[in-house]
């Protein structure tokens, strides 16, 4: 009787040739899956960021009598959860004699994907307190 082969006796046992199958494919799902993950959670952390600083601007442009009341507005808007490691900052920006606000709100260590989301909203105040006033 002939010896037989490590591989030929794998592809005669229906089992063997699974185990392999899923022991080079597993890896990559677990991969997949983990991309996924993280993938979804950059989004959000992304869109509470940009939440944040809408709240911030909508505050601004609604009366808000200090930049403090601004940051406020921001903070509540992005949540409690994650929100020591948010940033706002809120800055007053003349140009062509308008008076305009920017909100910049920044979020450090959120995803592998996306360590740093950031976004910044201007708003125009048109005759609304003296945030910005000169």
């Amino acid at each position: 009787m002939a010896a037989s082969h490590p591989i030929t006796s794998f592809s005669r046992c229906a089992r063997g040739g699974v185990a392999i199958e899923f022991a080079l494919l597993a890896p990559f799902a677990a991969g997949l899956c983990l991309f996924a993950l993280e993938l979804s959670g950059a989004a959000v952390m992304r869109e509470r960021v940009a939440l944040a600083a809408e709240a911030g601007a909508d505050a601004a442009r609604a009366g808000a009598q200090t930049m403090s009341d601004v940051e406020d507005a921001a903070l509540a808007a992005f949540g409690f959860a994650g929100s020591e490691r948010l940033t706002v900052t809120v800055q007053c920006a003349p140009d062509d004699g308008l008076r305009w606000i920017a909100v910049d709100a920044a979020y450090e260590g959120g995803s592998v994907l996306q360590p740093v989301a950031r976004a910044t909203r201007r708003t125009r105040l048109d005759g609304v307190g003296d945030l910005c006033a000169d």
